[in-house]
């Protein structure tokens, strides 16, 4: 305890001292980069710069002394004086290149040293945040490629280089503005050291930023690194930084945020939409138009200058230019807007097959759940049907998503462990918690009792799954579920967790066990092996259901007749008809040849555009239209190539997970005994004359509504073993004494044995059900 709190110190104490000393060597460095270094020339202050970026690299990323990072804010700090005095120049990249990277870098340190101040490390620098230099590779890429071009005599017109120099300038201030924000509004929740456990403090941010894109740090970095090629003009450094810093995000992507579809509030006028860009089209579609812009703002520029003191020109040759123009584009927008409806409509269908489904499978398992017989003497059988039909129910509908999603995906199920009794570990000899109920009920309290062959311990009870530091008085530690097995006799268990403590002076491990693999029967395990091995796995399930049905109908579990049964066969076939017609989106794609011209209309336009434009309008007129027009024709490129596809796993895909976890909802909620006891329903006598009668039925449900009451059996009260409460007590008495007046002769009623029996089964508790991944 007491180094822990010395340790604790002294981390403090480090943290005051780097976020006084960070500053300090920073506002040092650019003092004298202002004013001294500045004068150097771009050629050695680059020189200088490519240096410092190769030379970080040989800095391990652990590194937290002093000196270290303090050295590395003043370098910063001088790269950025020298950026600063050099905007005088009279071309200023290369000075606004410098101020853009270091202003970057220290801002990412300065968010580590105020909101994570226990780990500063020089990682928080983010200056190699790709392994084997990359990141450095990169900054010395474009400051080569910036002054090759200066070598080769190669420029291009002022005005253009004004304008690009404008627009990176302005795109990379976007940029850092937005990755800033995102930082200081996440806080705590982001951090650039790599977590490879959940960090329990860590919560979900979806306000500020985060309210309008679903990653604003990627997205800030993405726009900042590519903007600083756009403000050097290095053509060759704008395609490779895009594609690398896309496929970086792409792979740094979590895979939950990938799958799971865009949920969104339109607002009261709409015009919050712009702001999104989680699950947008608009980024990519200004991948298309802005460089289309700038390339009809360039061409224009040129023509103008070509047909400086020349005529005008020839009225007839415009209006042939205009009209071609129109036709061509009016061609295009019938062409994608019709596969723009085609998609769509393939993505409706799909969602809407794959609800069918789900309603005509989920309607045959309530109809097999009401069906089940009452009868005491088989009360753990129709238990048995139960759990058994809620997994294999989970894992038909799991398999029939798995069989329309174009990867190899993985779904929530019903754990299949539990199908059978748990065997009695009393051969144990190490300390273990011996669970008397299911494992996979871990919302109801279970009697546990640690076993030994030691009295003073066996005398040690908990009273459910929740064992916490107080209750055995040692450290808790959970592993994921491992087979062991313990004892003399070879008993396999299936370990969940695990907790080694101290006590009475010597350590011991106590394991809980969730279910004997060893008692599951060989046919139950071959059956899982086979169904890994084929293809149409639903078909196989479906099978397994129906004989299952038929085998229950013989052993009396299911006392229906057989024209009644086979209404659960037909919503069964109706479930696997609407999967194939599921199936024929997925596996019959949009039709190549549509596809094909498509896209060719498209690169044709994206071509001319530029030399259309620039030859009616004027530079800036010119640019805006071309903008405008190849931004809307790309966008709906763009959302029928998400759309045509709905099975997979981007945002704009139909939500499958959340769909299978609706449905695994759904079947166990109809294993809760609540659910199967049906309320009664005990009318109430009044003495109202013709005339108040009347008046009664005149109004609204809303305004007087009837006094019925809803009584539910006396016998649901004691489901989990309290006392009936007065109330409900009262009700029940006040019923039965209003049903004896409305029967004097029948002396009293009788229940019928099959009822109370199936009284007595539904109201035993039902076992809850863990989920895994398959």
């Amino acid at each position: 305890m007491l180094e822990d709190e010395v340790s604790g110190v002294m981390a403090s104490s480090r943290a005051r001292q780097i976020q006084y000393a960070g500053p300090a060597f920073g506002l040092l460095g650019l003092a004298i980069g202002y004013t001294t270094l500045s004068g150097l020339g771009q050629g050695v202050l680059s020189l200088l710069a490519a240096s410092f970026f190769l030379a970080v690299n040989m800095i391990p990323d652990e590194a937290s002394s002093l000196l270290v990072l303090g050295s590395v804010c003043g370098l910063l700090g001088c790269f950025m004086g020298c950026g600063l005095g050099g905007l005088s120049m009279a071309d200023p990249r290369m000075p606004l290149f410098l101020v853009a990277v270091t202003l970057f870098h220290a801002t990412e340190f300065a968010f580590s040293v105020l909101c994570h101040s226990k780990t500063i490390e020089f990682r928080c620098f983010l200056l190699a945040p790709v392994p084997a230099a990359g990141y450095s590779i990169a900054i010395v890429a474009a400051i080569c490629e910036f002054w090759l071009w200066q070598a080769a005599g190669i420029t291009l017109p002022g005005v253009l280089v004004g304008g690009l120099t404008l627009l990176g300038a302005g795109l990379v201030l976007a940029g850092w503005s937005l990755r800033t924000a995102a930082l200081f509004t996440a806080r705590s929740n982001f951090t650039h050291i790599v977590a490879h456990y959940k960090d329990p403090s860590h919560r979900l941010v979806q306000h500020g930023v985060y309210g309008w894109c679903r990653h604003p740090g990627y997205v800030g970095w993405f726009l900042w690194s590519v903007s600083t090629q756009i403000l050097l003009i290095n053509p060759v450094c704008i395609f490779c930084y895009s594609w690398v810093s896309f496929r970086f995000f792409a792979v740094a992507q979590p895979p939950d945020a990938v799958s799971e579809m865009r949920y969104y509030e339109s607002g009261r006028w709409g015009f919050s939409l712009l702001l999104g860009l989680s699950a947008s089209v608009l980024p990519r579609a200004l991948a298309m138009a802005l460089p289309n812009a700038v390339l009809t703002y360039g061409v224009s520029l040129l023509l103008a200058a070509e047909a400086e003191g020349a005529a005008s020109r020839d009225a007839e040759i415009t209006d042939s230019i205009v009209l071609l123009a129109e036709t061509f584009t009016a061609v295009m927008i019938f062409i994608l807007t019709a596969r723009l409806q085609i998609a769509y409509d393939r993505w409706w269908e799909g969602g809407t097959l794959l609800q069918k489904t789900r309603g005509e499978w989920f309607n045959a398992y309530s109809s097999l759940i009401a069906f089940s017989s009452g009868k005491v003497e088989l009360q753990a059988k129709v238990e048995e049907f139960h759990h058994l039909l809620a997994r294999l129910m989970s894992l038909l509908y799991c398999c029939a998503l798995q069989q329309v999603s174009p990867s190899d995906r993985a779904f929530n199920i019903l754990n299949p462990c539990g199908l059978e009794k748990e065997t009695d570990l009393s051969n144990f000899t190490h300390l273990f918690v011996y669970v008397r109920t299911s494992f996979t009920d871990q919302s109801t309290p279970a009697a546990a009792q640690i076993t030994d062959v030691d009295a003073s311990t066996s005398s040690i009870q908990f009273t459910d799954y929740d064992l916490d530091e107080t209750q055995i008085g040692g450290t808790v530690s959970f592993l994921p579920p491992i087979d062991m097995e313990f004892g003399a006799g070879g008993v396999a268990v299936v370990v969940v967790m695990v907790v080694v403590e101290s006590l009475q002076g010597g350590s011991i491990s106590v394991a809980v066990a969730a279910c004997d693999p060893t008692h599951q029967t060989k046919e139950f395990q071959a059956s899982l092996k086979y169904l890994q091995g084929i293809d149409d796995r639903e078909e196989v399930i479906q099978q397994w259901i129906q004989r299952s049905v038929v085998l229950r109908m013989a052993d009396g579990i299911l006392p229906v007749p057989p024209p009644v049964i086979s209404r659960v066969f037909q919503e069964m076939s109706r479930g696997i008809v609407n999967l194939q017609n599921a199936r024929k989106i997925a596996d019959f794609p949009f039709p190549f040849p549509y596809h094909q011209i498509s896209i060719a209309v498209l690169i044709i336009h994206w071509s001319l555009m530029p030399l259309l434009s620039s030859m009616l309008l004027l530079p800036l007129n010119g640019a805006g239209v071309s903008f405008a027009v190849t931004l809307f024709l790309w966008c709906i490129h763009f959302t029928a190539l998400q759309l045509e596809s709905p099975f997979g796993d981007e945002p704009n895909d139909l939500p499958m997970d959340q769909m299978i976890a609706d449905f695994n909802q759904s079947l166990f909620t109809l294993l809760k005994s609540h659910v199967q006891i049906p309320p009664s329903y005990t009318p109430q006598r009044t003495e109202l004359s013709m005339d108040k009668k009347k008046s009664l039925q005149s109004q609204s449900f809303e305004d007087e509504a009837w006094n019925i009451p809803l009584c539910l059996p006396p016998r649901v009260a004691f489901l989990d073993g309290g006392e009936v409460p007065e109330e409900a007590r009262g009700m029940d008495d006040e019923a039965h004494r209003m049903h004896d007046d409305a029967l004097p002769s029948s002396g009293g009623r009788s229940e019928d044995s099959e009822d109370v029996a199936g009284g007595e089964i539904l109201s035993t508790t039902t076992s809850e059900m863990a989920i895994q991944q398959v």
